[in-house]
């Protein structure tokens, strides 16, 4: 940060961290009103001390933790001590649908994308409370069945046993196994690109869509897990002024990227002859072109575009229409 310090016209490390906390926030939106949910009692979430010092004893010794927190490899010294008090803690939040205020304040250290350093080039991570972290790996568990049945199936992030190359070689086979057929001409993919994914999300649209595969008493809890969150940029020990978050997942935490895929899990190809692949925010769209249906195909390939710039518009995703590209594998040059 050194550098941008020097190409810019901020004179400390603080006003620096006060622009880019306002750069940040400036990508956020207003979310639409919240469901409204009735209390059902439906969510049971058995917790134990047990759990807990599982839990932190799970957790990367070497991951960061805000300077306000107790340091990780601290916990782990001290697990069977504060385990107890950790999980009257959690009942209570699972039981009254609350989330501490404290552990909505993230501490956001902005990371250059690549080597060029500049204002529009830095991805916002948050480091939010161990405890929270804790707490949100305890929800999951506990709604672990309910999101498998619901399972997205083109998405490969955020699953055990799958990776980028999961992703790739159903991609690779799609187009290969197709370009083998003697009545395909070409594959098209589409590689959709959304700008500031994470950070635009509207909490009402998200939860009126996990309202209907998740406990209702859940949706409660996550409702306020939304609310009212806030964050701080720190460059070098030193801190903007804190902000509303009135978007998005938060970048670092657990729970986050899970309701990102939840929440495109509805975005999906129309027809028989396309197919999507997904890699958290990275989607490619992918349409088989025939020689004799060329014409219909393309047809097929427009509509799935259209559909994807209307579920953009429906839910309130902006499309990097800079970075979206359309390509062709073609099985032998075109004369």
């Amino acid at each position: 940060m050194c550098s941008l310090l020097s190409s810019t016209n901020y004179t400390s490390y603080e006003d620096l961290a006060n622009a880019i906390n306002e750069s940040f926030t400036d990508n956020f939106q207003t979310s639409s009103n919240f469901p409204e949910i009735m209390p059902a009692n439906d969510w049971k979430v058995p917790i134990c001390d047990l759990d807990i010092m599982t839990q932190i004893d799970g957790i990367d010794s070497r991951k960061s933790s805000p300077h306000t927190d107790l340091p990780i490899r601290l916990y782990k010294a001290i697990s069977i001590i504060i385990s107890a008090p950790l999980c009257h803690i959690f009942r209570e939040s699972i039981s009254k649908k609350l989330v501490p205020d404290v552990w909505k304040i993230a501490q956001v250290h902005p990371l250059p994308k690549s080597n060029t350093i500049s204002m529009d080039n830095l991805r916002p991570i948050s480091l939010l409370p161990t405890a929270s972290k804790i707490m949100e790996r305890i929800v999951i568990n506990s709604i672990q069945e309910e999101i498998l049945k619901n399972n997205d199936v083109t998405q490969y992030a955020y699953k055990p046993s799958s990776s980028t190359n999961c992703a790739l070689i159903d991609m690779v086979h799609f187009i290969t196994s197709n370009l083998d057929k003697r009545d395909c001409a070409a594959v098209a993919l589409v590689a959709i690109d959304f700008s500031k994914a994470f950070d635009i999300i509207d909490h009402g649209i998200l939860l009126r869509k996990i309202s209907k595969i998740l406990p209702s008493d859940c949706i409660l809890w996550l409702q306020n897990y939304l609310s009212n969150r806030k964050q701080r940029v720190f460059i070098n020990r030193f801190q903007s002024e804190i902000s509303n978050v009135t978007s998005g997942v938060p970048q670092g935490s657990i729970i986050g990227p899970l309701l990102f895929s939840l929440f495109i899990s509805d975005l999906i190809p129309s027809n028989s002859k396309s197919k999507m692949v997904k890699y958290a925010d990275d989607i490619k769209l992918l349409v088989c072109i025939s020689k004799e249906e060329r014409d219909s195909d393309l047809i097929i390939l427009k509509n799935e575009i259209a559909n994807i710039f209307k579920w953009s518009a429906g839910n309130k995703m902006k499309l990097n229409t800079k970075k979206t590209k359309l390509m062709f594998f073609l099985k032998k040059l075109l004369h």
